[in-house]
């Protein structure tokens, strides 16, 4: 949808909210990679203590991960991005649990 007008688009209008609500979000995105599996799930540091929410275990076909890494890193980003839109998480920060079959 455009304003010709104002020569606007509401997509990036939304795009600039969210990337703006991003940068200042006090929200970590944590990912666990184990077996066939995806976690997620969204914290947030609150006077000193910690708020979970938008709790997540996907089941991933089984060539999608191997020694607890994805083997299509694309795909993989894609997926995380969809959930973190159906979950209305916001935020740059993010951090990543390997299966400690990934380590050895």
């Amino acid at each position: 949808m455009e304003n010709s007008k104002f020569n606007l688009n509401i997509n990036d209008i939304i795009s600039f909210y969210k990337n703006i609500k991003r940068q200042i979000s006090k929200r970590s995105l944590i990912l666990e990679f184990s077996d066939q599996n995806l976690k997620l799930v969204e914290v947030k540091l609150i006077n000193k203590r910690i708020s979970f929410r938008s709790f997540r275990n996907i089941t991933l076909p089984n060539e999608a991960i191997s020694n607890g890494v994805p083997n299509d890193p694309e795909n993989m980003s894609k997926l995380i991005l969809d959930l973190m839109n159906e979950e209305n998480i916001n935020t740059n920060s993010a951090s990543v649990v390997l299966n400690s079959e990934s380590i050895i």
